[in-house]
């Protein structure tokens, strides 16, 4: 940035006992950081309203990945899940993708106890992020049972591809801020191990 100089060049006025230049030298302030507003100010396209979210491009700045271990969950034991916020807004609401993945990356079929088969499974709404601050780690409880682990699991992997700054008490709130990663692909179903590129 450049400094600014003030009264370069300035005479000392008749009187002055040391008769120095005034004010030279001086630096410029540093600037002020810009307030992110808009969903271009996050390099997205959208509105940053639940209905019309704003949409970034993969990778997802909010990771989270499987520690191996089973802790207790709402539905028994479920996988615990490392997720850290990197993103610059605290955040509350998330949309977490579960995928389980054989020793040669092939996608398994999840299948649960009520005899219901999917290729993943989601979980998402207000509070499942726990209001994990920018640059924050949180261990989670996310995912289905234990017992819906597809024979032959070698591995889980996590996706979270949306979220937000959500206020529970008043979801129509004006700073609520709804983002979703925007993988390129009609439905998050199908996923390759490793994630979207």
């Amino acid at each position: 940035m450049l400094a600014l100089l003030a009264g370069c060049g300035d005479k000392a006025t008749s009187g002055s006992a040391s008769g120095a230049v005034s004010g030279a030298g001086g630096s410029a302030a540093p600037e002020k950081k810009k307030d992110k507003t808009t969903c271009a100010d996050w390099g997205g396209t959208g509105s940053l309203t639940f209905q019309d979210p704003c949409k970034l491009k993969p990778p997802s700045p909010v990771k989270a990945k499987w520690t191996g271990k089973y802790v207790k969950g709402s539905s028994g034991e479920v996988p615990e899940v490392e997720v850290e916020n990197g993103f610059d807004l605290e955040l509350s609401w998330g949309f977490v993708n579960v995928f389980y993945y054989d020793k040669d990356g092939k996608q398994l079929e999840i299948t649960y106890e009520s005899g219901t088969k999917t290729k993943r499974h989601y979980e998402n709404g207000s509070g499942i992020l726990k209001n994990i601050k920018p640059g924050e780690k949180k261990m989670l409880a996310l995912g289905p049972p234990k017992s819906a682990t597809p024979e032959g699991t070698e591995t889980i992997e996590v996706e979270i591809t949306g979220f937000a700054l959500e206020h529970a008490e008043n979801a129509k709130k004006k700073d609520d801020k709804h983002f979703r990663v925007d993988v390129g692909v009609p439905s998050f179903d199908e996923r390759p191990k490793g994630g979207w590129k």
